[in-house]
């Protein structure tokens, strides 16, 4: 292992070095080693596996580098991670995670009322299903999605009453639902 190390940071090894490398082993180890090294046309040893391992990592970096550098990662990422690469900040500004653009936010942004937060959230069908599996990951297997819309109903109806609920957006306020869901699956139960 010494001598690939060694390779992988020098190079192709001169026999001294390989025996500076193995010190006191060398003379046990170096027959049985010697039949995994090659030796180049300047008399220096070298692993083949490890030179093709070492040259195609520094491919595939190089290609990585490449993509990053190439002008179409902007234009194709934003395709399709604008919908959910949104955030909002401290003033209430949104904006897009991945162009950086400002985006103004719409009265649809909202939600009203508790009634329409609960209504969205339970037309949802794979967001419950996402909760359920959430809860009987917890334990709690015998959960129905009747106890867990009761839960959410109950949560929602708590988030109503603070002022911050009309300004905080859908997407945020679906986010903190599946968060207290996590977080207090266990105890759902007292909504059944």
């Amino acid at each position: 292992m010494d001598v690939l190390h060694a390779q992988f940071i020098s190079g192709h090894l001169t026999m001294e070095e390989i025996k500076t490398v193995l010190g006191s082993d060398f003379a046990q180890a170096w027959p049985t080693l010697q039949k995994k090294f090659t030796v180049d046309p300047a008399g220096k040893y070298f692993n083949v596996r490890l030179e093709e391992e070492k040259t195609k990592r520094a491919n595939f970096t190089e290609s990585r580098r490449n993509n990053l550098k190439s002008s179409h990662t902007n234009t194709h990422m934003e395709s399709h991670m604008n919908g959910h690469m949104d955030n909002v900040n401290a003033n209430g500004i949104k904006i897009n995670k991945v162009s950086k653009k400002i985006m103004p936010f719409s009265p649809d942004d909202f939600y009203k009322n508790g009634s329409e937060a609960f209504e969205d959230i339970k037309q949802d069908e794979a967001g419950v299903e996402r909760l359920l599996r959430i809860v009987q990951r917890s334990g709690y297997n015998s959960c129905t999605e009747i106890i867990l819309m009761r839960a959410v109903r109950h949560f929602i109806t708590k988030e109503e009453a603070k002022p911050s609920f009309v300004s905080r957006p859908k997407d945020e306020f679906k986010t903190h639902v599946v968060n207290w869901v996590t977080k207090n699956a266990k105890t759902l139960n007292q909504y059944g």
